[in-house]
């Protein structure tokens, strides 16, 4: 699959002019990407950290670290975002808590990841002018309109999920009895597995019941997006692209949404969201479409080579 988006997104493109636009690129702008990139580990380890807390509050930095990477580069390399689910695994593995608990942190970062997603993307909706002046030829509106689309539908099952884990956080035991009641019907063994999972479950999510926790848990997230943020407009500029950082906005979301594609690290759909922003609705598809594509191949590498 990777494969064959890789091949729908690059036909047509000239591998030279791919080549010369690497020349021309910014090393300088190139190596504060690889730093900032780095940075964002830092940050979203830490993050992890904060929301681990009330269930392992001495926690060593270090434990965040090491498994968030190893998580993140097995889903870089491969298929399927295993990742997502070694990540909690290997971590309640090392500090002998139930898997559900540390699998429910990993819930929450990406409910406020998601938060933050579809934010940024909704900027371009609301702000035509970030988008650029090609977005009513039809290959672009289509395109809109299904990110359109997609983004409503992911609002929705965010409420909703968002919803249930506060009431988790809040009213735990309430919660627990609601569950109770729901898996009445079903044999008993799997009902109290169910009910034990949901408890477990709800261990992970403690940090939203906590104030000074939910804050500092928002903080940080918005931290590492500002990184990442500030790690795509540096790669855009290093590709002569003159944007103002408020395009990045979109642009950023567009390109997250790509990366959940389960290819390995996102490959093909990330180059295609990147093709997609810069080349066609920024235009530069037309004008500099080597440098596009090179912007696209060279900010996947240095976005999962430092991780892997």
């Amino acid at each position: 699959m990777a494969a064959l988006l890789l091949w729908l997104f690059f036909r047509g493109i000239s591998w030279g002019s791919i080549v010369e636009a690497l020349g021309d690129a910014n090393p300088w702008l190139l190596g504060a990407v690889v730093v900032l990139n780095v940075t964002s580990l830092v940050t979203r380890s830490w993050r992890w950290q904060l929301v681990l807390r009330p269930l392992v509050p001495t926690i060593p930095f270090l434990s965040a670290w090491k498994y968030y990477n190893i998580g993140f580069a097995v889903s870089a390399v491969l298929p399927g975002r295993i990742g997502e689910l070694l990540r909690p695994y290997l971590l309640a593995r090392e500090q002998k808590i139930p898997f559900a608990s540390s699998l429910a942190t990993l819930v929450v970062e990406r409910i406020f990841d998601l938060t933050v997603v579809l934010a940024m993307l909704s900027t371009g909706f609301l702000f035509p002018s970030l988008m650029g002046a090609s977005t009513t030829a039809d290959e672009a509106s289509s395109v809109m309109a299904t990110l359109r689309f997609i983004g409503i539908a992911m609002l929705g099952g965010l409420f909703v999920v968002s919803l249930f884990l506060l009431f988790l956080a809040l009213r735990t035991d309430q919660a627990l009895r609601w569950v109770v009641k729901l898996t009445k019907p079903l044999p008993e063994r799997i009902a109290s597995k169910l009910s034990a999972f949901t408890a477990s479950f709800a261990d992970g999510v403690k940090v939203l019941g906590s104030k000074r926790g939910a804050i500092a848990f928002s903080g940080t997230t918005i931290l590492s997006w500002a990184v990442l943020l500030a790690s795509y407009y540096a790669v855009l500029r290093a590709f002569g692209f003159e944007v103002h950082i408020t395009q990045v906005f979109f642009f950023l979301a567009v390109v997250a949404l790509g990366v959940a594609v389960p290819t390995p690290g996102g490959m093909g759909a990330y180059h295609g969201a990147i093709i997609f922003v810069a080349g066609t609705l920024w235009g530069f598809s037309e004008s500099r479409p080597g440098a596009v594509a090179a912007c696209a191949l060279v900010s996947h590498l240095l976005a999962m080579v430092p991780i892997v």
